[in-house]
């Protein structure tokens, strides 16, 4: 089912949408995963955790956007519902926190590659808004 887009949501889009498309290809260039592979409803592993870690970051970034916009950029024409991005961020987060009965973290892989793609993340976004200078003698970035 095509979902349909009130005039509020479609300026929501708009506003979010370059910043989830900047977490969605730095998580996708992560884990190695084509675009294609990502926009699919397939429940492979790989896929499946890049795409609960973008709607997870995606949250985590834009407190404000509403989960039915995270779905809808995310899904990408076949757009997910506003309780799968709920999920998807309820399960990252309980495998950021989960600790054994010894207070251990039973998910310390997950921990080390959300704190990988956070900083890949944040200097994707600083690059975004600060264009890249050229040397005028050589051309090379500066």
């Amino acid at each position: 089912m095509k979902a349909t887009l009130n005039e509020s949501t479609r300026v929501s889009v708009a506003i979010y949408k370059p910043r989830i498309e900047i977490i969605q290809r730095v998580v996708c260039d992560y884990y190695g995963i084509p675009n294609k592979l990502r926009t699919s409803h397939t429940r492979k592993g790989a896929s499946i955790k890049a795409r609960q870690y973008i709607q997870y970051l995606s949250r985590f970034y834009m407190k404000k956007c509403p989960l039915a916009v995270i779905g809808y950029i995310t899904g990408n024409g076949s757009p997910y519902d506003h309780a799968t991005v709920s999920h998807s961020c309820r399960e990252v987060s309980n495998k950021l926190t989960a600790k054994n009965h010894r207070k251990e973290l039973t998910y310390p892989d997950v921990l080390g590659e959300m704190i990988v793609l956070k900083e890949r993340v944040e200097r994707a976004f600083k690059e975004a808004k600060e264009p890249q200078k050229r040397c005028e003698l050589c051309g090379h970035l500066i």
